[in-house]
């Protein structure tokens, strides 16, 4: 199923930006929010959380595949 280039550029944008929100989130995990009791946990868990969907939305748009 082909998608126009318009499509593939959105959906690839969207990827980045979805891994753009766990880098955020692992960031401010590491500046101390990992200290914060129950919160840290969770800003760690949507961090592995946003990796894999952002990981399998950049698959699903074909970027890093050969």
């Amino acid at each position: 199923r082909g998608l126009s280039m318009t499509a593939r550029l959105t959906r690839s944008f969207a990827a980045v930006l979805i891994l753009v929100g766990g880098l955020v989130h692992l960031d401010l995990w590491n500046n101390g929010y990992r200290t914060i009791p129950k919160i840290g946990v969770l800003f760690m868990a949507n961090f592995v959380a946003i990796l894999f969907m952002g990981v399998s939305s950049a698959r699903k748009c074909g970027i890093g595949s050969r």
